[in-house]
Order: C-alpha cells, then sequence, then structure tokens
C-alpha cells in the first residue's frame, strides 16, 4: 500500500460521510410537507402563508449554519 491509495481512502471516507449528512438534513427538510396542513388548519392560516413561512426559515438557515460554525 502506497501513501496514494492511503490518502485516496481518506477522500473516500469523507465524502461518504458527507453524504450521509446531506442525506439525513435532505430527508427532514423535505418531509415538512407533510405537517403543511394540520399546522396551518391549527394556526388558522392558509397553507401558503405557512408554505413560504417553512421556505424562507430553511433559507435562513442555510445561509446562517456554515456562518456560525
Amino acid at each position: 500500500m502506497g501513501k496514494n491509495s492511503k490518502v485516496s481512502k481518506h477522500w473516500k471516507v469523507l465524502l461518504v460521510l458527507c453524504g450521509l449528512s446531506a442525506s439525513s438534513v435532505g430527508i427532514c427538510i423535505n418531509s415538512v410537507g407533510v405537517f403543511y396542513a394540520p399546522v396551518s388548519e391549527s394556526l388558522e392560516v392558509l397553507r401558503g402563508t405557512f408554505a413560504v413561512h417553512a421556505t424562507i426559515s430553511s433559507i435562513d438557515c442555510g445561509s446562517y449554519c456554515p456562518v456560525c460554525s
């Protein structure tokens, strides 16, 4: 085993871990649509209003997370 093989393995592990992290976050973000109807009915607001709020919150979190980490 040469040095290149070891370095290549580290990059593969990093890429796999990044993919796992991204998929777990993606599942959470993409499943929020299931809750639009019950929450908007409970709050007595339109579904679109709640959806825009969720979208803005997601964009906000996505833009601030790299800064705060």
